[in-house]
């Protein structure tokens, strides 16, 4: 229902647009910030001997993100190119609080790499985008004593579609977003007791996340 709601909205801003606004048309630096909440799909590794691998969402159920994007609007505003950082909050799953207990545990999703934005009507009030990323990731739990565990590799895909509105403070844009990413985690460590080790994933396999959330820009005018 929720990402029905949002993908309403982009239409709309499609097949709408809305006021135009030509006079602030620019090229220049982007920053922007986003959140909402995480949902992992899919398993850490691939099966081995006949056995599954625990899903991601096994040890970390979902995370609130706090993403960064920076970049350059290039002289065809159309087009942003940046790159991004993530770290999101987590919480924790089934295996790290079994039969209720509190394992006393605390869990965050790291994710940085490069993107690209492609918008449809800059110039209006609503503006409609669509975005790629590709970078890392790590999954991380962190225990008492300093024991921990991460698993680490590449994302590669994050499928990004928004739609930005402007008009209410000059050079600031806000709207609904949705993030599908594509990864795969390739080596796997932890740590205890004043230790660590880690070792490659030898049988890999895809896991997801979908993000539903909020993104708001400022522009840094420039041409």
């Amino acid at each position: 229902m929720r990402i029905g709601m949002m993908a309403g909205v982009v239409v709309a801003g499609m097949l709408v647009g809305g006021t135009a606004l030509a006079d602030d048309v620019y090229s220049g630096i982007e920053v922007g910030l986003r959140t909402g909440y995480a949902i992992p799909f899919g398993p850490l590794a691939g099966s081995t001997g006949g056995v599954n691998s625990p899903n991601v969402s096994d040890y970390i159920s979902g995370d609130i993100p706090i993403w960064i994007d920076a970049g350059y609007r290039l002289p065809s505003p159309n087009l942003f190119l940046g790159a991004y950082f993530q770290y999101g909050l987590g919480f924790n799953g089934s295996q790290l609080s079994p039969n209720g207990t509190n394992c006393n545990c605390s869990t965050n999703v790291v994710m940085y790499g490069l993107q690209a934005h492609y918008h449809f009507m800059p110039d209006q009030t609503i503006d409609p985008w669509v975005g790629y990323g590709i970078g890392m990731e790590s999954a991380n739990v962190s225990g008492q004593n300093s024991t921990g565990g991460s698993y680490s590799g590449w994302d590669y895909a994050i499928f990004q579609v928004g739609a930005d509105y402007r008009g209410l403070v000059p050079n600031l844009s806000v709207g609904p977003m949705v993030m599908f990413g594509l990864g795969q985690y390739g080596n796997a460590s932890q740590s205890g007791g004043g230790q660590s080790q880690s070792a490659s994933i030898p049988n890999q396999a895809l896991h997801e996340w979908l993000t539903i959330g909020i993104r708001g820009a400022y522009d840094i005018k420039i041409l």
